[in-house]
């Protein structure tokens, strides 16, 4: 199987097309990632405007391409590519494969070799010739170069300089029809039977006009094919080398292979030419921009590369497919990433591809030459839009359909907002469909017409805004009725637009980025993005906004104002932006792929909680707290029903800030409770404690003294503040009543009587004897049982010198014990207060019963003096619950400490609020001032839990929060897999690891459990895969990955591997008689058996030699 591929003439040329080329990625695999807000490449730019392949070639079925500053990649299937390392900052012209080995050569007589088009060595050329072609021909390698120069080896790695005769540079050397031929610098064609020094004849110009350079040689179908430099444009076909045929072509041609029965040259960007015999040629369009500079043919497939480090294969020769697509949109869903594009193939120009981890993609073919621009996903679907109208659809990525759009007008983006897919696109196209399937045009009902093109579409604040190009706009309340509108005061190219937290932020062309609350044309405000070129993609999450853009610009911003350049090495155009819950990613032309890991905020956190409030009616009051990593506050009332929140009124205002304040305040807000919720960019919410608002009625006197007025009934209701006045204190009243000890259902008459002179009093009011009954039983009471008093002193006047007792009773049970008092001075007066047995068992009561102790007295009550009315007071949080750590199986306990209060009721924060908990499996106490939780899961690490105290008086008080952490169990991966191996590598796959701070894999001589690091560079912690390099060949391992910190710490099962066996390429005669030929080798490892076979030159029918028997460890015979 035959390749061929052009090299350059000396000095080596590198031409720079005038179209921007960005950053071009030759699609592969990479394993590291980013952290921070670093952003790291996971499909690297190994080819660019300073970068392209000069040389192709296929052997045992690894393609290889060769280029500038020593650049190599790799491919089995031609379509996913591989950089390899070389060392070498030398440009590499051609690459061949044969004798079990790859050899590349290329300027300063560079030559490199390698067993597996993996791992490369310099071989030592004896030159500093810049070497122009390398082949395997006949058995053996051949370079040749600058100045005539020719050299030979059998192995890639020594190397035999054969006198040309020739001076002039040599471009190209090929081998058929048991000739070897050479072309060089001037246009000549050399030929020779055995390539021995001296033996090159010809000579002869391919082309008598010109002297140019022979651009290519090869051997294909049993001819010579030729094309030089010259302005005759055309191909040169020869069975000897000797006598050449011209065929013109419309083009100058760079590379020539054949296969499948068919001739393929590649000719200037966008052009190539097809034959099947070899004569006839029929010039095809490729669409690609990039003139391709080698081609080879190998396991059904042509593969050429070039300019730009572009690479393109073929199954036939005509329909061709670029490696690196231009991704132009990316969407994620559960696990699941799908990136959308197109290609430059003349029929297939959509491309989608589906991802788990980023790095390694699945092209899911489409059937459609239009590319794709924009993806959604919701409600279950995938919808793809793209030019002429085209939509896919697909429920898994994997197989999609075509939907029916009804326009051929370009669509341009397409989101799923409000659970509408909307589709936008040329023409002011705006589409609606509410499954992906079938769709609806919407219509501009107001405003001008829009005939230029729509962008992107968004949805927030209940308005659908989509913008475009000429700073047009649409608005709609219901995403079919559209009013077109302008950015007011500015022309601009909208390319995007997004809202997110709370806001419209708007991206496009010159670097410019628009931000508005409200989506309004009039209410758009430019900020400064630090940027100058086209921005195109668009995402928010972690609290950032990020904008992707041409050039590899990245931009971010936590507020949609103040924006911050990141720095990405890379220069590709990133054309979209995508979050997925810990990462951004973003994605661009020829499929560049970079990442950042999101730095996510902590969760907000009360630094300082909001303090009591004391004022006077009517005065104003605020509350203030102090929070970390918020960007929202939403403060709250509990009046008495419990906590809701609160809007800025006449009474209220910054109900949405750190500070809250109260006009106004009325005594009805008396106890009335406040906190506020702190929200920030990543959950949960925080939550203050709450403070009390203590509302100060109108000055009253320290003490109220009850005072008798002439002519009160029984039963009388009388309350002063001792200024004569009757109920005069708003809200409180006293029932002064007596009844019959032996008839408790009876009134007594309360009656005037004058005390005796000397008394304290002016008058007081009498109870005793009537109708020969018994003695009476006073009783002062608070006719509102929820408002309580102190008794401050009592004067007590008796006619007979008797004991009288008197109790505190509060609801109606005593408190404390009975008090006895003996009036036993004259006149008979006493005064009961806090100078003579009056104790706490009288604060804050309801009712005073008073008893004289003998059945013949009288008893006046002359004055009562009590103190202020007293509430019972609303339950106070005296100690909350702590936070608990415990392992995960375990059992925790929150607890709470709470002043008057009667009932409790848990509640638990899940992620989505707080709700109340009930006894279940999972917890008791959950109506108690301790709840359990019984066997907590992994799940619940991050609960928050609170409890509500309730008591007799509102409001209730809320505790604060406490979280409970849950410590995994550590379960050891058990999927670590061996996936490849070569002689000196082995590839490992694996779960993620959760939680982990470090992996390393382990290797150990096969059983001997002697375990040391492998070595395979540093493998980030979200890594599924890593390689492990420096093995030996044919030797046995056993490996193992060690997880450091996370749920899966420990070591992995153990997976046992023999790595291949790798042929040796260093046998070599070291000297030879007339009849024999002694070889030496390098020692083969673990080998049973050597043996030396021989056949005659070129012939390949190999027996035996005769050796003797050859002991294993031997190197020569």
């Amino acid at each position: 199987m035959y390749k061929r591929i052009r090299f350059f003439r000396a000095p080596l040329l590198v031409i720079l097309s005038f179209l921007v080329v960005f950053s071009q990625i030759v699609w592969f695999s990479s394993t590291t990632y980013g952290a921070g807000s670093s952003w790291n490449t996971l499909n690297n730019p190994i080819n660019n405007t300073s970068n392209q392949f000069l040389g192709m070639g296929y052997g045992n079925g690894v393609y290889v391409a060769v280029g500038s500053n020593g650049l190599i990649a790799t491919s089995s299937d031609a379509a996913k590519w591989t950089t390899r390392s070389t060392n070498s900052t030398q440009n590499l012209n051609e690459v061949d494969y044969g004798n079990n080995v790859y050899v590349a050569a290329g300027a300063g007589g560079t030559i490199l070799y390698s067993a597996d088009a993996v791992t490369w060595n310099a071989a030592a050329s004896n030159t500093s010739n810049q070497l122009f072609s390398v082949k395997f021909l006949n058995g053996s390698f051949w370079a040749v170069g600058a100045s005539g120069i020719i050299l030979k080896s059998s192995d890639g790695q020594s190397w035999t300089s054969i006198a040309s005769g020739i001076s002039n540079d040599l471009y190209n050397i090929s081998y058929g029809n048991s000739k070897y031929v050479l072309g060089d610098a001037n246009g000549k064609i050399y030929y020779s039977a055995t390539g021995n020094p001296s033996t090159w004849g010809g000579g002869q110009q391919l082309n008598s006009s010109y002297y140019s350079s022979i651009n290519f040689i090869g051997f294909l179908n049993n001819h010579f094919y030729a094309f030089d430099s010259s302005p005759i444009l055309a191909s040169y076909r020869s069975s000897d080398a000797v006598t050449w045929t011209s065929t013109p072509l419309a083009w100058q041609a760079f590379a020539g292979a054949y296969g499948n029965g068919l001739y393929v040259l590649y000719s200037n960007a966008n052009t190539a030419f097809t034959s099947t015999d070899g004569v006839s040629w029929t010039e095809r369009t490729t669409n690609y921009g990039n003139t391709m500079q080698a081609i080879t043919f190998g396991n059904g497939k042509f593969v050429a590369a070039g300019n730009s480090g572009s690479i393109m294969y073929s199954l036939d020769g005509i329909e061709w497919t670029t490696v690196t697509p231009n991704i132009t949109d990316t969407v994620y869903n559960n696990g699941l990433y799908v990136a959308v594009g197109y290609n430059n193939s003349a029929t297939i120009g959509g491309t989608i591809f589906t991802s788990t981890d980023r790095v390694n993609w699945t092209s899911r073919i489409t059937p459609t030459a239009n590319g794709f621009s924009s993806i959604a996903y919701g409600n279950g679907t995938y919808v793809a839009v793209g030019s002429g109208g085209t939509i896919y659809v697909s429920s898994n990525a994997t197989n999609w359909n075509l939907a029916a759009s009804n326009t051929t007008s370009n669509l341009q983006g397409v989101q799923f907002v409000n659970n509408w897919f909307i589709a936008v696109g040329n023409s002011g196209t705006i589409l609606t469909s509410s499954d992906g399937t079938a769709w609806t045009p919407a219509a501009i009902t107001a405003g001008p017409a829009i005939s230029t093109v729509l962008y992107s579409v968004a949805y927030g604040n209940g308005t659908y805004v989509a913008v475009g190009q000429g700073s047009r706009m649409a608005y709609s309340t219901d995403g079919l009725n559209w009013t077109a509108s302008s950015l007011t005061g500015s022309s601009f190219i909208f390319r995007n637009v997004v809202y997110a937290n709370n806001l419209f932020v708007a991206v496009g062309a010159s670097g410019k980025i628009f931000t508005s609350s409200d989506g309004a044309s009039s209410n758009w405000t430019s900020q400064d993005s630090t940027a100058t070129g086209l921005l195109t993609g668009i995402a928010y999450g972690a609290g950032q906004f990020m904008v992707s853009g041409i050039g590899g610009k990245i931009v971010s911003s936590p507020d949609g104002a103040s924006w911050t350049s990141e720095a990405t090495n890379v220069a590709a155009f990133l054309t979209n932006v995508v979050y997925d819950g810990s990462r951004f990613l973003s994605l661009g032309y020829n499929f560049t792929t970079i990442e950042a890991a999101a730095v996510v905020p902590s969760p907000p956190l009360i630094v300082g909680n909001p303090s009591n409030a004391t004022i006077n009616e009517g005065g104003n009051a605020t509350f203030t707290v102090a929070a970390s990593n918020t960007n929202s506050y939403q403060w709250q009332v509990n009046t008495g029903a419990g906590f809701s929140n609160i809007v800025n009124s006449s009474t209220y205002s910054g109900a949405t800030a750190s500070t809250l304040t109260i006009t106004g305040a009325t005594v009805g807000m008396n106890g009335y409770q406040y906190r506020v919720i702190a929200t920030g960019s990543t959950a949960p919410s925080a939550i203050s404690t709450s403070a009390t608002l203590t509302i100060k009625a109108p000055s009253i006197a320290s003490t109220i003294m009850f005072k008798s007025n002439a002519g009160i009934a029984g039963n009388a209701t009388v309350v002063s503040d001792g200024q004569g006045g009757s109920d005069d204190i708003p809200g409180f009243s006293l029932d002064f009543s007596a009844k019959a000890a032996v008839n408790p259902n009876k009134d007594l008459v309360l009656t005037y009587e004058t005390p005796y002179p000397g008394t304290i009093g002016a008058s007081g009011l009498s109870a005793g004897y009537e109708d020969n009954e018994s003695q009476s039983i006073w009783t002062i009471k608070s006719r509102n049982s929820s408002q309580n008093f102190s008794l401050e002193s009592i004067a007590l006047i008796d006619s007979g010198n008797k004991d009288v007792k008197i109790g505190a009773f509060n609801d109606g049970v005593q408190v404390g014990d009975w008090v006895n008092l003996t009036i036993s001075v004259d006149p008979w007066i006493f005064t009961f207060d806090h100078s003579n047995g009056l104790n706490f068992s009288f604060d804050n009561i309801d009712e005073i019963r008073i008893i004289p102790q003998d059945s013949e007295m009288w008893i006046s009550i002359n004055n009562v003096q009590i103190g202020d009315p007293v509430s019972t007071p609303a339950p106070s949080i005296t100690s909350n619950p702590s936070n608990a750590t415990i392992n995960e199986g375990d059992n925790a306990t929150f607890t709470v400490a709470a002043s008057n209060a009667s009932s409790y009721q848990w509640q638990v924060n899940m992620g989505a609020g707080f709700t109340n908990i009930s006894d279940n499996t999972d917890y008791t106490g959950a109506t108690t001032a301790t709840l359990v939780i019984k066997s907590a899961t992994e799940g619940m690490s991050g609960y928050q839990y609170r409890v509500v105290a309730s008591g007799s008086t509102t409001p209730a008080a809320t505790s604060n929060s406490a979280t409970l952490t849950v410590i995994p169990m550590n379960v050891p991966l058990a999927d670590f897999t061996n996936t490849s191996k070569t002689g000196t590598s082995a590839t490992f796959t694996w779960s993620a690891a959760t939680g982990a701070t470090g992996l390393k894999i382990e290797q150990s001589p096969t059983g001997t459990n002697t375990w040391t690091t492998a070595t395979t560079g540093v493998i980030a912690t979200n890594a599924t895969t890593a390689t492990v390099t420096g093995l030996s060949a044919a030797a046995g391992y056993d490996f193992r990955l060690v997880v450091t910190g996370g749920a899966n710490a420990g070591n992995s099962n153990v997976v046992n591997v023999t790595t291949n066996s790798v042929a040796l390429i260093d046998f070599a005669s070291t000297s030879k008689t007339g009849t024999s030929a002694t070889f030496t080798w390098s020692a083969a490892t673990g080998a049973t058996s050597l043996k030396i076979e021989q056949s005659p030159t070129g012939a390949n029918t190999w027996t035996t030699a005769t050796t003797g028997v050859i002991a294993t460890n031997a190197t020569t015979a």
